[in-house]
Protein backbone atom coordinates (compact mmCIF):
# COMPACT_ATOMS: atom_id res chain seq x y z
CA UNK A 1 0.00 0.00 0.00
CA UNK A 2 1.41 3.42 -0.94
CA UNK A 3 2.49 5.81 1.83
CA UNK A 4 -0.12 8.43 0.91
CA UNK A 5 -2.97 5.95 1.19
CA UNK A 6 -1.58 4.53 4.46
CA UNK A 7 -1.41 8.05 5.93
CA UNK A 8 -4.89 8.86 4.69
CA UNK A 9 -6.37 5.76 6.30
CA UNK A 10 -4.54 6.45 9.55
CA UNK A 11 -5.59 10.09 9.71
CA UNK A 12 -9.22 9.36 8.85
CA UNK A 13 -9.81 5.97 10.48
CA UNK A 14 -12.13 7.33 13.20
CA UNK A 15 -14.32 9.24 10.78
CA UNK A 16 -14.54 6.36 8.35
CA UNK A 17 -15.79 4.00 11.05
CA UNK A 18 -18.30 6.44 12.54
CA UNK A 19 -20.23 7.64 9.51
CA UNK A 20 -21.54 5.48 6.67
CA UNK A 21 -21.63 8.46 4.31
CA UNK A 22 -18.01 9.41 4.88
CA UNK A 23 -16.74 7.46 1.89
CA UNK A 24 -18.83 9.47 -0.54
CA UNK A 25 -17.83 12.69 1.19
CA UNK A 26 -14.19 11.62 1.34
CA UNK A 27 -14.21 10.80 -2.36
CA UNK A 28 -15.52 14.24 -3.21
CA UNK A 29 -13.32 16.33 -0.93
CA UNK A 30 -9.84 14.79 -0.72
CA UNK A 31 -7.24 15.27 -3.47
CA UNK A 32 -6.20 11.62 -3.76
CA UNK A 33 -5.54 9.89 -7.05
CA UNK A 34 -8.42 7.84 -8.45
CA UNK A 35 -6.37 4.71 -7.78
CA UNK A 36 -6.01 5.63 -4.10
CA UNK A 37 -9.72 6.38 -3.89
CA UNK A 38 -10.54 3.03 -5.44
CA UNK A 39 -8.42 1.24 -2.86
CA UNK A 40 -9.96 3.21 -0.01
CA UNK A 41 -13.51 2.51 -1.13
CA UNK A 42 -12.71 -1.16 -1.66
CA UNK A 43 -11.42 -1.41 1.88
CA UNK A 44 -14.58 0.21 3.21
CA UNK A 45 -16.79 -2.18 1.27
CA UNK A 46 -14.80 -5.17 2.45
CA UNK A 47 -14.52 -6.41 -1.12
CA UNK A 48 -11.52 -7.86 -2.94
CA UNK A 49 -11.56 -5.66 -6.04
CA UNK A 50 -9.84 -6.85 -9.23
CA UNK A 51 -7.95 -3.56 -9.26
CA UNK A 52 -4.36 -3.90 -8.18
CA UNK A 53 -3.17 -4.33 -11.74
CA UNK A 54 -4.82 -1.05 -12.73
CA UNK A 55 -2.40 1.26 -10.93
CA UNK A 56 -1.22 2.73 -14.21
CA UNK A 57 -4.63 2.86 -15.88
CA UNK A 58 -6.47 6.07 -14.87
CA UNK A 59 -9.57 5.09 -16.87
CA UNK A 60 -9.88 1.81 -14.96
CA UNK A 61 -9.30 3.64 -11.67
CA UNK A 62 -12.13 6.04 -12.51
CA UNK A 63 -14.61 3.23 -13.05
CA UNK A 64 -13.49 1.35 -9.96
CA UNK A 65 -14.46 4.45 -7.99
CA UNK A 66 -17.73 4.80 -9.87
CA UNK A 67 -18.61 1.13 -9.37
CA UNK A 68 -18.25 1.54 -5.61
CA UNK A 69 -20.21 4.79 -5.72
CA UNK A 70 -23.15 3.11 -7.46
CA UNK A 71 -23.53 0.86 -4.45
CA UNK A 72 -22.96 3.62 -1.89
CA UNK A 73 -25.33 6.08 -3.59
CA UNK A 74 -28.16 3.53 -3.72
CA UNK A 75 -28.08 3.33 0.07
CA UNK A 76 -29.24 6.96 0.22
CA UNK A 77 -32.21 6.53 -2.11
CA UNK A 78 -35.72 5.50 -1.04
CA UNK A 79 -37.86 3.62 -3.54
CA UNK A 80 -41.68 3.41 -3.41
CA UNK A 81 -42.66 0.69 -0.96
CA UNK A 82 -43.83 -1.70 -3.65
CA UNK A 83 -40.56 -1.21 -5.56
CA UNK A 84 -37.93 -0.75 -2.87
CA UNK A 85 -36.77 -4.35 -2.89
CA UNK A 86 -37.04 -4.51 0.90
CA UNK A 87 -39.05 -7.71 0.82
CA UNK A 88 -37.66 -9.10 -2.41
CA UNK A 89 -34.71 -11.42 -2.92
CA UNK A 90 -32.76 -9.22 -5.35
CA UNK A 91 -31.64 -5.62 -5.84
CA UNK A 92 -30.48 -5.31 -9.44
CA UNK A 93 -27.79 -2.85 -10.53
CA UNK A 94 -27.81 -2.75 -14.32
CA UNK A 95 -25.43 -1.47 -16.97
CA UNK A 96 -27.12 -0.56 -20.24
CA UNK A 97 -25.10 -0.38 -23.46
CA UNK A 98 -21.31 -0.65 -23.26
CA UNK A 99 -19.82 -1.78 -19.97
CA UNK A 100 -17.04 0.66 -18.98
CA UNK A 101 -16.64 -1.05 -15.58
CA UNK A 102 -15.12 -4.26 -16.86
CA UNK A 103 -15.08 -6.74 -13.97
CA UNK A 104 -15.29 -4.05 -11.29
CA UNK A 105 -19.04 -4.31 -10.74
CA UNK A 106 -18.79 -8.06 -10.20
CA UNK A 107 -17.37 -7.28 -6.76
CA UNK A 108 -20.82 -6.00 -5.74
CA UNK A 109 -22.55 -9.27 -6.60
CA UNK A 110 -23.94 -10.89 -3.47
CA UNK A 111 -23.67 -7.84 -1.23
CA UNK A 112 -26.84 -6.68 0.50
CA UNK A 113 -29.14 -3.70 0.06
CA UNK A 114 -31.58 -3.76 2.93
CA UNK A 115 -32.91 -7.31 2.99
CA UNK A 116 -32.21 -7.85 -0.70
CA UNK A 117 -29.14 -9.34 -2.36
CA UNK A 118 -27.36 -7.25 -4.97
CA UNK A 119 -27.34 -8.64 -8.48
CA UNK A 120 -25.33 -7.09 -11.31
CA UNK A 121 -26.81 -7.27 -14.83
CA UNK A 122 -25.50 -6.09 -18.20
CA UNK A 123 -27.85 -5.27 -21.06
CA UNK A 124 -25.74 -4.61 -24.19
CA UNK A 125 -28.78 -3.51 -26.21
CA UNK A 126 -30.70 -0.45 -24.98
CA UNK A 127 -33.95 -2.06 -26.13
CA UNK A 128 -33.53 -4.89 -23.59
CA UNK A 129 -36.15 -4.89 -20.85
CA UNK A 130 -35.06 -3.09 -17.68
CA UNK A 131 -38.11 -3.57 -15.48
CA UNK A 132 -36.14 -5.59 -12.91
CA UNK A 133 -33.50 -2.88 -12.44
CA UNK A 134 -33.40 -0.64 -9.39
CA UNK A 135 -30.30 1.24 -10.57
CA UNK A 136 -29.43 1.63 -14.25
CA UNK A 137 -26.11 3.01 -15.42
CA UNK A 138 -26.77 4.24 -18.97
CA UNK A 139 -23.90 4.07 -21.44
CA UNK A 140 -25.40 3.66 -24.92
CA UNK A 141 -22.89 3.60 -27.76
CA UNK A 142 -24.89 5.30 -30.49
CA UNK A 143 -25.81 8.96 -30.71
CA UNK A 144 -29.41 9.66 -29.72
CA UNK A 145 -29.87 6.44 -27.76
CA UNK A 146 -29.38 8.14 -24.39
CA UNK A 147 -32.28 10.52 -24.93
CA UNK A 148 -34.45 7.64 -26.12
CA UNK A 149 -33.58 5.58 -23.04
CA UNK A 150 -34.30 8.46 -20.69
CA UNK A 151 -37.69 9.02 -22.35
CA UNK A 152 -38.57 5.34 -21.98
CA UNK A 153 -37.52 5.25 -18.32
CA UNK A 154 -39.10 8.59 -17.39
CA UNK A 155 -41.38 8.28 -14.40
CA UNK A 156 -40.37 4.70 -13.62
CA UNK A 157 -38.86 3.88 -10.19
CA UNK A 158 -35.40 3.18 -11.63
CA UNK A 159 -32.48 5.34 -10.51
CA UNK A 160 -30.78 6.40 -13.73
CA UNK A 161 -27.05 7.09 -13.44
CA UNK A 162 -24.52 8.10 -16.08
CA UNK A 163 -21.38 10.02 -16.84
CA UNK A 164 -22.18 11.43 -20.27
CA UNK A 165 -21.73 15.18 -20.65
CA UNK A 166 -24.66 17.03 -19.03
CA UNK A 167 -26.33 13.72 -18.18
CA UNK A 168 -28.46 15.25 -15.41
CA UNK A 169 -29.44 18.26 -17.51
CA UNK A 170 -30.53 15.89 -20.27
CA UNK A 171 -32.96 14.10 -17.95
CA UNK A 172 -30.84 11.59 -16.03
CA UNK A 173 -31.17 11.44 -12.25
CA UNK A 174 -27.55 11.12 -11.07
CA UNK A 175 -24.50 12.26 -13.01
CA UNK A 176 -21.01 11.12 -11.98
CA UNK A 177 -18.52 13.54 -13.47
CA UNK A 178 -14.76 13.34 -12.82
CA UNK A 179 -13.06 16.62 -12.07
CA UNK A 180 -9.33 16.24 -11.60
CA UNK A 181 -8.88 13.68 -8.85
CA UNK A 182 -12.48 13.88 -7.71
CA UNK A 183 -15.79 12.48 -8.84
CA UNK A 184 -18.54 15.08 -8.70
CA UNK A 185 -22.21 14.24 -8.25
CA UNK A 186 -25.05 16.09 -9.95
CA UNK A 187 -28.62 15.14 -8.99
CA UNK A 188 -31.69 16.07 -11.00
CA UNK A 189 -34.32 16.29 -8.26
CA UNK A 190 -37.10 16.92 -10.76
CA UNK A 191 -36.51 13.55 -12.44
CA UNK A 192 -36.04 11.83 -9.07
CA UNK A 193 -39.40 13.07 -7.76
CA UNK A 194 -41.24 12.26 -10.97
CA UNK A 195 -40.06 8.66 -10.59
CA UNK A 196 -41.39 8.50 -7.04
CA UNK A 197 -37.91 8.24 -5.53
CA UNK A 198 -36.37 10.19 -2.65
CA UNK A 199 -32.72 11.09 -2.15
CA UNK A 200 -31.54 11.49 1.44
CA UNK A 201 -30.55 14.99 2.55
CA UNK A 202 -26.92 14.08 3.42
CA UNK A 203 -26.27 12.99 -0.16
CA UNK A 204 -27.99 16.08 -1.56
CA UNK A 205 -25.74 18.25 0.59
CA UNK A 206 -22.68 16.73 -1.12
CA UNK A 207 -24.07 17.15 -4.62
CA UNK A 208 -24.91 19.81 -7.13
CA UNK A 209 -28.69 19.76 -7.33
CA UNK A 210 -30.89 20.60 -10.33
CA UNK A 211 -34.36 21.40 -9.04
CA UNK A 212 -36.16 23.24 -11.81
Amino acid sequence: MCDALRDTLKNNAIGLTRMHLDLVSFTLRHPLSLYQLALLIALSLGVQWPLLASAQDPASDEYLVKAAMLYKLAKFVVWPREDDGAGGPEFSICVVGRNPFGASLAALEGKTMGDATVRVLHFPKPEDTLHHCRVAFLAPEQKGQLEQLLRELHGRPILTVGDADHFAERGGMVELSPSGNRVGIVINQVMVRQAGLQVAAPLLSLSKVIDK
